[in-house]
């Protein structure tokens, strides 16, 4: 019989759905499922993602000393740094700059 006490706490839900939500008493709203479908009820909306801003592009010059150095390439499946240009971690993606004059030269996402 553990289930009756169960069956009681899920009938006094749906027939008082105010009294289901446990932060009622505080003036807090409480969100609902609706119809079970999980489409209505106004329980939540679709968001879409925004979209992802390019601050440094391909040609752009990378600020001196703002950005971390990636040390360890093969780790990271780059190419080793050579003499003449460096990779950095810019946000969610590699970019390979030279040393000298901190040109972007390449991007590649992470």
């Amino acid at each position: 019989m553990i289930l009756r006490p169960a069956l009681v706490l899920v009938a006094m839900a749906l027939a008082n759905p105010a009294g289901a939500c446990a932060t009622a008493s505080t003036g807090a709203k409480c969100a609902s499922v609706g119809d079970g479908t999980g489409l209505g009820g106004g329980a939540g909306k679709w968001l879409k993602a925004p979209e992802r801003v390019v601050e440094h592009d391909v040609g752009g010059t990378l600020p001196r000393g703002e950005f971390n150095v990636v040390l360890n390439t093969a780790y990271h499946g780059l190419p080793p740094a050579t003499a003449d240009w460096l990779w950095y971690s810019v946000g969610y993606d590699y970019l390979r700059v030279d040393r000298r004059t901190m040109e972007i030269l390449e991007r590649r996402p992470r």
